[in-house]
């Protein structure tokens, strides 16, 4: 239900190596601009799950990474549970080019519950929901 006072999942995650996006609903690309992010400099980014209100940006988000000036120039990785490839695969036979993040390539992780990342200068853990 829309919410004057209440936006769609978008959280940033901030490490000494760079800041990773945990979900990208509907105006994280706004907020990021209204914090001084420029997306093109995201490290990856993390999708709890394919609901719209969760990664209903990733388009965009890819989009804003090639229009630059100037374009993003490294790969962008995703991680996010079993099915997020075959999204991403659906969204870019849609919009071609526009999911290629710049001159670099999109590159998706699917995590198995209870697989757990650490080789990004940060611990992820995948869990199911409740």
């Amino acid at each position: 239900m829309p919410d004057a006072n209440r936006g769609t999942p978008g959280f940033l995650v901030e490490t000494s190596q760079g800041a990773w996006l945990v979900d990208g609903g509907s105006g994280t690309l706004q907020r990021c601009a209204q914090s001084g992010i420029d997306p093109r400099k995201l490290r990856g980014g993390f999708y709890s799950h394919r609901h719209p209100d969760h990664c209903g940006e990733l388009t965009a988000l890819c989009f804003a990474m090639r229009v630059g000036p100037p374009p993003r120039s490294d790969d962008y990785s995703i991680w996010g549970a079993k099915g997020l490839a075959e999204h991403v695969d659906r969204l870019q036979h849609v919009w071609a080019k526009s999911m290629r993040p710049g001159s670099g390539l999109l590159n998706v992780h699917e995590l198995a519950p209870t697989d757990i990342i650490r080789d990004l200068n940060l611990q992820v853990q995948a869990a199911p929901a409740q």
